[in-house]
């Protein structure tokens, strides 16, 4: 019977459903934690986890192919909107600490990343280090006056196709990130997730 209405942890409610749509949601991903459900005959909204029993930890994701470079169009784009602005010179080498927010699940993790600069190209490591939310992978970008862009394919399914977007304050960088499954051509059932992050030189 489709009787269970949903409301995802940013408020948006959405139903009705039968348990088998519901499971579904959750195996695509689609169903985060945080999300509440009520059916007729019920009191108050129920946790998900609480609800189902098959609704426990996220599930795992299946193992990705080869992934292949980054599309053209994509690099042209940064390259020439690079191109526009003057190089901030060699200011943002060196080790970063702080925190990231997963907006969409509502996770955070301690964040660290090392950046090589040479002229307005950047390459390094990121790594995100909490249990709900982490990860680590190769970095690499440019930076354009005060901002800097960079992406992380990552080396888990977790952390493939990340964009990274920030602007250099002094010795702090604020932005937002984007893990979008698509900029590697994965194709898992995992949606887009936004974040933000702040990083501090050490």
């Amino acid at each position: 019977m489709n009787d269970y209405h949903i409301t995802r942890p940013d408020g948006i409610q959405d139903g009705p459903f039968s348990e088998e749509e519901l499971e579904l949601l959750y195996r695509k991903r689609e169903l985060p934690q945080g999300s509440l459900v009520w059916m007729p005959g019920w009191d108050t909204w129920k946790d998900c986890e609480d609800a189902f029993s098959w609704y426990a930890a996220p599930p795992s994701l299946p193992i990705s192919a080869t992934r292949p470079p980054l599309p053209a169009e994509y690099i042209t784009g940064i390259v020439e909107n690079f191109m526009e602005r003057p190089s901030i010179g060699d200011t943002v080498s060196g080790i970063w600490e702080g925190i990231c927010i997963n907006t969409t699940y509502g996770a955070s993790a301690p964040i660290e990343i090392s950046i090589q600069q040479n002229g307005n190209i950047i390459t390094g490591y990121i790594s995100i280090k909490g249990d709900e939310l982490g990860g680590s992978g190769e970095i690499n970008g440019m930076t354009n006056g005060d901002s800097i862009t960079f992406t992380s394919p990552g080396d888990n399914d977790i952390m493939t196709g990340i964009q990274w977007e920030g602007v250099i304050a002094g010795e702090e960088i604020n932005g937002t990130y984007l893990v979008n499954p698509s900029l590697h051509g994965i194709s898992i059932g995992l949606q887009q997730q936004y974040g933000a992050f702040n990083a501090k030189r050490q």
